[in-house]
């Protein structure tokens, strides 16, 4: 330990140049941050040490010399200051300070990441406020994550070193977890390989190929509405609010506005401006609204089944889940059962068209009336629950 004042020297020259920087008001809550933050460096080097045969010592016992204190003391008016705002001794504040300057030196912070087509990698000096969120392309995570990490279509590689601290997720990809990687969430995976297997095409491979497609489509819709929401957050929770709390409204609008859309595509297909809009602004504008309505449906009926289920989750994503399967369900029953009954067949196709009148629509009324979610709704006391 002889050589922690060379160090503690060093560091005394280069800290005036940052100690400008640092935040002079420090309350007890932070401080007992900082020594916590310390005390769990101090165990990461007390492993080092052992993984090297070597007898450590640790790091609240290290001795320094108490006028290499006092330079420090007089140099840093902000340690001053910590030291009169806790019941800390000298030589704790100090390695208090001097871990916190180390440690925003080294670690980069990162905003919640969503990311197309296109891989992610959180080094190990990064640390992510928010969610990764990947859609066709892969997660490598080194560093800590505070939020959850999302992957779909993609490969989800978590190092030893890695923290996440709410959920994973992996839909239809491969995760690589190693021992030590610290997950405080629950892990996920959706993975459907099997269903694209020769045994599974042996059966009936002509009468199942529709059934095979509904799945599909089932799968690109999940991925789809996933990551509307992701990308558009919070005007998808004021549709949501706005089927909630104004359920009759959004329905009926809905209903009109799939009337009107045949009649403004006739108006605008009358004129020379309205063309080019009737033929790709209109429908790009009636999928976007549809999809996003189909998304904020998801979350309500979701929200709404899961309690009733049991289940205790608060994960957006199980809610995007159970809504969506809950709504296409009636239409995926039907294609199974059109391989051996009509009767039930049509039942459930009609249970099916039910549906989306019920839940679908409202979606796109909802749309429309919160101009797609960059609107509050108000509550009328008209509530869908």
């Amino acid at each position: 330990m002889k050589k922690t004042v060379p160090v503690l020297c060093l560091l005394l020259f280069f800290i005036p140049l940052f100690s400008s920087q640092q935040d002079t008001t420090l309350n007890t809550n932070r401080l007992n941050e900082l020594k916590n933050r310390v005390q769990l460096y101090s165990q990461i080097l007390i492993r080092q040490k052992e993984s090297n045969s070597q007898t450590p010592e640790p790091l609240f016992q290290i001795n320094i010399n108490a006028n290499v204190i006092d330079s420090m003391f007089k140099y840093i008016p902000e340690i001053s200051k910590i030291s009169l705002q806790s019941d800390l001794n000298k030589s704790d504040t100090l390695l208090l300070y001097l871990a916190e300057l180390i440690n925003n030196q080294k670690r980069t912070k990162r905003k919640g990441i969503v990311q197309f087509g296109d891989n992610v990698i959180v080094g190990r000096n990064e640390y992510v406020t928010g969610d990764v969120v990947v859609v066709g392309g892969d997660a490598e995570i080194y560093g800590e994550v505070k939020g959850g990490v999302i992957v779909v279509l993609g490969n989800i590689r978590l190092a030893s070193t890695s923290i996440v601290h709410k959920d994973v997720v992996s839909v239809w990809g491969s995760p690589d977890i190693d021992n030590g990687a610290q997950i405080i969430g629950t892990t996920n995976i959706f993975n459907f390989k099997k269903m694209f297997s020769p045994h599974f095409f042996r059966i009936r491979p002509f009468t199942l190929l529709p059934v095979i497609i509904r799945f599909i489509w089932f799968l690109f819709l999940f991925t789809v509405i996933i990551a509307i929401y992701y990308s558009f957050k919070e005007p998808v929770e004021n549709i949501r609010d706005q089927i909630k709390n104004n359920y009759l409204r959004s329905l009926v609008t809905g209903i009109l506005s799939i009337i009107l859309i045949p009649a403004l595509f006739l108006i605008l297909v009358t004129t020379i401006i309205g063309i080019p809009l009737a033929l790709f602004v209109l429908p790009l504008t009636i999928i976007a609204a549809f999809l996003t309505g189909i998304t904020a449906c998801s979350l309500s009926v979701g929200h709404h089944i899961l309690p009733r289920t049991g289940l205790k989750t608060d994960s957006v994503l199980a809610a995007l889940f159970a809504g969506l399967l809950a709504i296409e369900l009636p239409s995926l029953i039907s294609r199974i059962t059109s391989l051996f009954s009509p009767v039930l067949t049509t039942t459930f196709s009609l249970a099916a068209s039910i549906i989306i009148i019920i839940a679908w629509i409202p979606g796109l009324g909802a749309v429309i009336l919160t101009k797609f979610g960059r609107n509050k709704p108000t509550d009328t006391g008209n509530n869908a629950d």
